[in-house]
């Protein structure tokens, strides 16, 4: 999980969301989301909590639900093949290796 770098929370966190709480009329949790966001210089926040398309110091909040989020960056060239676990369709073969 420390891979991911989680925002501590710290006294720049609590203040940040306490700002925020005040000038946007957030719940307290949703302050300290969105304070982690931008502190982590995050530029888009996924939620279904608040407003689509809203902006907040650098950060814009998308829907994943209603909204196509792209990027290019994640673009990914190897994508994997399945290998069927059942036989193929048509009629079964004839075994020559016995005759």
């Amino acid at each position: 999980m420390f891979a991911w770098e989680p925002q501590l929370i710290d006294s720049n966190l609590l203040r940040g969301a306490r700002e925020i709480e005040r000038r946007h009329a957030l719940s307290w949790w949703d302050s300290m989301i969105v304070a982690a966001a931008q502190l982590q210089n995050c530029a888009l926040l996924l939620t279904e909590d608040l407003q689509d398309g809203w902006h907040c110091g650098g950060v814009t909040v998308c829907n994943p639900f209603t909204s196509q989020v792209a990027d290019e960056r994640a673009r990914y060239s190897n994508t994997p093949t399945t290998v069927s676990r059942h036989r193929p369709r048509g009629r079964p073969r004839r075994d020559t290796s016995t005759a």
